[in-house]
């Protein structure tokens, strides 16, 4: 049920209390800031992900954090009075109160359409875990499952893309990505990274810690979407993929 308070819309999802403080439509689409107040046992069941970011700013009590690593692994934090915590977009997590206390933290939603839409249904529907797919939520599985999981080792990982084409437009192309791109790459631990022209188009050559996380980059909806704007055919790249023995950083 939706109701008005005296700072914002107020809503109850699941257990948890919602106070929309800052509504997508007073930020041009562009963010939603709200305050969620769980108790004991509140917050998310399932481990999920979504194309918003999400950021955390905890104020009172204490919230289990699970979260998405570089490594492909969710890991269980704890944030007290004071901690902040991004989450980023498409990353599987969750966050829920496990201590015997109740908790409230702001959340910074961006875009803020997406999650403020799913909220407001959420307000008014018994079924939050199906009504999540209808709003581009995705339901990945449960806390346990993620935990008992261990990833096994893997060895660093080198990825080559060539794109065919004229070598200027490519570089151009490349230019305009590079700020978008160089975070998608911190995000996920990417180790080394060189772009160059050559004599038949364009050469990328990355070095990630893992194929987890390569594979995580590679479907960072960032990443989709400058590989979009580029406007590449399938013809015109050619990938490789190798396993790396050994490497080394020299200063």
């Amino acid at each position: 049920m939706t109701t008005a308070s005296t700072h914002g819309d107020e809503v109850t999802v699941g257990h948890d209390r919602v106070t929309l403080h800052m509504t997508s439509g007073q930020s041009g689409g562009a963010l939603a800031v709200i305050e969620v107040t769980m108790p004991p046992g509140g917050g998310p069941p399932m481990l999920h992900r979504h194309d918003p970011f999400e950021l955390y700013c905890v104020r009172r009590g204490e919230l289990a954090i699970y979260l998405e690593g570089r490594d492909g692994a969710v890991t269980r934090t704890v944030a007290g009075p004071g901690t902040i915590v991004p989450i980023g977009s498409g990353l599987e997590h969750t966050v829920r109160n496990e201590s015997d206390d109740e908790a409230t933290a702001f959340v910074v939603f961006a875009p803020g359409e997406p999650m403020e839409r799913f909220i407001r249904a959420a307000g008014d529907a018994d079924e939050i875990l199906a009504l999540a797919q209808a709003y581009g939520i995705e339901i990945t599985r449960s806390i346990g499952d993620a935990l008992v999981a261990a990833p096994p080792a893997s060895a660093p990982f080198l990825t080559i893309a060539r794109f065919s084409g004229d070598g200027d437009r490519l570089l151009d192309a490349y230019r305009t990505s590079s700020a978008v791109m160089d975070g998608v790459g911190r995000d996920h631990g990417l180790i080394v990274h060189a772009g160059a022209k050559t004599d038949s188009g364009f050469l990328v050559v990355n070095l990630w810690p893992s194929k987890e996380s390569s594979n995580a980059a590679a479907r960072d909806p960032r990443r989709l979407a400058a590989v979009k704007h580029a406007a590449l055919r399938p013809d015109q790249i050619r990938r490789e993929h190798h396993d790396v023995e050994h490497y080394v950083v020299f200063d």
